[in-house]
């Protein structure tokens, strides 16, 4: 999968050699700037404009009920992610449960905006980069399924278990606070790569294995 290797996906592989890394780096920091938008003439631009709507809507198809009334999908991914951590750390969750913290409450906003509040934006499009590889390149209902929404409940799970021992010596209100503000600012690739490698390796673990999850939580949203 793209997720656990930190490669192979949209953006490149980070392993290619420091040249690779820098023509990346480079790459990248036109499209955030928007430098590379100046490179492009109309007629190039409405050339590409219909396929480009039809992949974003491709992949928008495969998690619409994120988005619909009451957005169920969200709400199964924050499910999903409070039995999963409750079989990885359950000291963690016992510790979340007993301050009064329910999943719903801080990781609701992790799966509505796709870890984009938590991350610089470099890092967020390292790991949607990641996403798009583990879709394998699916279009239509499939096309956003596996990397925006399964795997990404993975990476939240990382993500959490990586501050454990932080959030286990919190009470109620520091712990509130930390969870609305994680300390990621100075985060680059290193630490997403490392991000990515533990969602990997938990997905490898435990896809498939709902019913296996399901029973053990308790963690989740009430």
């Amino acid at each position: 999968g793209g997720g656990g290797g930190g490669g192979g996906g949209v953006v490149g592989n980070t392993e290619d050699g420091d040249d690779d890394d820098d023509d990346r780096d480079d790459v990248l920091s036109r499209v955030l700037s928007g430098e590379i938008m100046n490179t492009l003439s109309d007629p190039d631009l409405l050339a590409v404009e219909a396929d480009t709507y039809w992949c974003l809507t491709s992949l928008l198809s495969g998690i619409q009920d994120h988005y619909t009334a009451d957005q169920p999908g969200v709400q199964r991914m924050v499910l999903r992610l409070s039995e999963l951590v409750s079989r990885i750390d359950g000291a963690l969750a016992s510790h979340l449960r007993s301050q009064g913290v329910q999943f719903l409450q801080f990781a609701f906003r992790w799966m509505n905006c796709l870890l984009l509040r938590e991350f610089n934006l470099r890092c967020v499009v390292r790991l949607w980069d990641a996403y798009l590889s583990e879709d394998g390149g699916g279009v239509g209902a499939a096309a956003g399924a596996r990397g925006f929404e399964e795997f990404h409940v993975y990476v939240c799970a990382a993500f959490l278990c990586q501050f454990s021992g932080e959030v286990r010596g919190m009470e109620f209100d520091a712990l509130f606070g930390f969870m609305q503000s994680m300390p990621t600012a100075d985060w680059g690739d290193g630490e997403v790569e490392i991000l990515l490698s533990q969602a990997f390796v938990l997905s490898t673990l435990f896809e498939g294995s709902d019913a296996h999850l399901i029973g053990g939580g308790g963690g989740g949203p009430g």
